[in-house]
């Protein structure tokens, strides 16, 4: 049973270190820290794909893959053959002449600008005022999109386009997941935002989770627009130019675009007219198809405040040094605790980590940190509570319910090397 650990960070310069994983089945894990670099430099976020902006016949990672032709799926009405994680020429003479020109003739970075205008924008159908939580002088709003369609998982249903051929090209990370590729407006416009949150509400607004029988595997609110100057290399790669915005999974993760007690002056820049992609994999444990919907709880102030430094979010994977790509580990065979070590990220520019907290599947039982060799954040799993569940033969299986945060600044030097190591006990903690 595979699982996955990473890291998250918010970056302003921050690191925000995060990981996206598998319930049960798989899972994975990281850590998310925030490190400040300057005014004018955004951290590269979460790594959806090395992208290459100068041809498209490159090899690029599965979600970028798979988001491209999702979409392409729901415009031809039907699944696009993939040659595994590549723009071989098969897929190319699978485009429409259009985009197929497009993709010869501008790249990757402009097709998938092309598709984007392909989704249709979903408007928010409720906005509330919220009582600001980080900064006294703050907004803080619940906006809501939806409500959408999630089918039960035991439901016997044939995958439809969103779905078709998914965990072959390994964005699907569990097979009674349902994805989900969105277009978001709604949020503030020229404005900073600097907490947030995003996550699966009912009708009120209210916040649902295991206990309703909704599992988030991953959840996240993406700005394809906006790029960044890559923050780490690892294996001789760059970190991508992809900037996430909000995001959650079943731990109820929170994005700091500023210190834990809003002090410090950063935060996450909003223009006028910003649209945001939402991609998702949510699984529906009730008996029944359910009507849920996309809500995102954040905190701003108006305009852009004098000095403010811009703020990013990046992921680390253990695994492949990067976001979703192969996210998945499998336990060492007859071991029921084992350590799971990732390559070494070599950080690329001065920063100052504002928050690390990790992100961690069932199975694990704490994830570290170490710069140059030394722990400077443990995030630790709280088990049970809300997140259990009961299998078929009637065991309690305890899910994490939180991953504990590390809010101490912490200095970051160009050449300083990170490295995860996560820990597992599935024999505590059965996956």
């Amino acid at each position: 049973m595979p699982s996955v650990d990473g890291f998250l960070a918010t970056a302003m310069s921050k690191i925000y270190i995060m990981d996206f994983g598998i319930p049960r089945l798989h899972g994975q894990d990281g850590v998310r820290p925030v490190a400040k670099i300057g005014p004018q430099i955004h951290l590269s976020s979460g790594h959806i794909g090395r992208v290459p902006t100068d041809t498209a016949l490159q090899e690029f990672h599965s979600w970028n893959l798979h988001y491209a032709t999702t979409n392409l799926e729901d415009v031809l009405g039907g699944p696009i053959q993939l040659d595994k994680r590549q723009l071989s020429q098969g897929f190319l003479d699978a485009l429409p002449s259009g985009l197929k020109e497009s993709v010869e003739g501008y790249g990757l970075k402009q097709f998938l600008s092309t598709l984007e205008l392909v989704l249709p924008i979903d408007k928010a159908v409720k906005t509330d005022v919220l009582q600001a939580r980080i900064r006294t002088t703050a907004k803080r709003s619940r906006v809501m999109w939806g409500p959408y369609n999630f089918e039960a998982s035991n439901k016997d249903a044939k995958p439809g386009p969103i779905t078709q051929g998914a965990m072959e090209i390994g964005l699907q990370m569990d097979p009674n997941g349902q994805m989900g590729f969105k277009r978001l407006h709604g949020f503030c416009q020229d404005c900073t935002v600097i907490h947030g949150s995003a996550y699966v509400a009912n009708e009120k607004g209210e916040r649902l989770n295991v206990k309703d029988g909704v599992f988030i595997h991953h959840l996240g609110m993406l700005d394809p627009r906006r790029e960044s100057k890559p923050l780490y290399s690892c294996n001789g790669k760059e970190s991508a130019p992809y900037q996430s915005f909000l995001g959650s999974g079943v731990d109820e993760s929170e994005y700091f675009y500023t210190s834990s007690n809003g002090s410090y002056n950063s935060g996450y820049y909003i223009k006028d007219g910003e649209i945001f992609s939402l991609q998702y994999e949510i699984i529906n444990y009730t008996p029944t198809a359910q009507k849920w919907y996309i809500a995102a709880d954040y905190e701003y102030v108006d305009g852009k405040a004098p000095g403010v430094e811009d703020v990013t979010v990046t992921a680390l994977n253990s695994q492949s040094c990067f976001g979703w790509e192969r996210a998945q580990i499998k336990p060492p065979p007859e071991k029921k605790q084992f350590t799971n070590t990732s390559p070494d990220f070599v950080m690329a520019q001065d920063g100052t980590v504002l928050r690390l907290m990790g992100h961690l599947h069932d199975g694990g039982e704490n994830i570290e940190l170490l710069l140059n060799n030394k722990t400077v954040c443990d995030s630790r799993a709280t088990y049970g509570g809300k997140n259990s569940m009961h299998a078929q033969d009637g065991t309690v299986l305890e899910s994490i319910e939180a991953m504990s945060a590390c809010t101490d600044l912490i200095p970051i030097k160009k050449g300083d090397v990170v490295k995860l190591v996560s820990h597992y006990d599935v024999e505590k903690h059965p996956v």
